[in-house]
């Protein structure tokens, strides 16, 4: 069990080296963007397993541009660091210990981002993704937002990743 001798050192011994995928176009970026409004307008409101299995069908089949696969390098070093800098995390709830692992995982994915330049096309192309949603009382300017967020969301995670230290 987890509780059960050292976790770190059990994580360790699997020597975790995360994938980072990225891609330049999100197929439902703007299926989330409706599902933010919905969400915003009924928070009551759910998905159906018909919307499930269009996002599922939309993500398998729909286009992504580029695609960028990286393998990061083993997250050991940086729980060693970790460590050596907080020996008290050891003594935590696995919870907070957890939470420190996958805090060096997800800085090891987003720095394995790659950022995709967005030219002038790009307005074109969010207003092109607009277009596709058909919702009642459609909200252009927050759907416009979350879309842009979506997209800067990487940029975001990556830039904190590589100023963010040894936690």
């Amino acid at each position: 069990t987890i509780g059960d001798g050292d976790l770190y050192e059990k994580v360790k011994a699997l020597n975790f080296c995360p994938v980072s995928i990225s891609y330049e176009f999100d197929p439902c970026d703007y299926l989330k963007a409706r599902e933010m409004q919905l969400k915003r307008d009924d928070p009551k409101w759910r998905k159906s397993k018909r919307d499930d299995v269009l996002s599922m069908k939309t993500g398998i089949e729909g286009y992504k541009g580029r695609v960028v696969y990286r393998l990061t390098p083993s997250i050991n070093p940086e729980i060693d660091a970790m460590l050596a800098t907080h020996p008290e995390y050891r003594e935590q709830p696995v919870h907070d210990q957890l939470q420190h692992i996958c805090d060096i995982i997800d800085r090891h994915i987003h720095q394995g981002y790659e950022i995709f330049e967005r030219g002038t096309e790009f307005d074109k192309y969010i207003e092109s993704r607009l277009a596709l949603i058909d919702i009642p009382d459609k909200d252009e300017a927050f759907l416009r937002e979350k879309l842009y967020e979506m997209y800067n969301n990487p940029v975001k995670n990556y830039e904190k990743s590589n100023i963010s230290g040894i936690v």
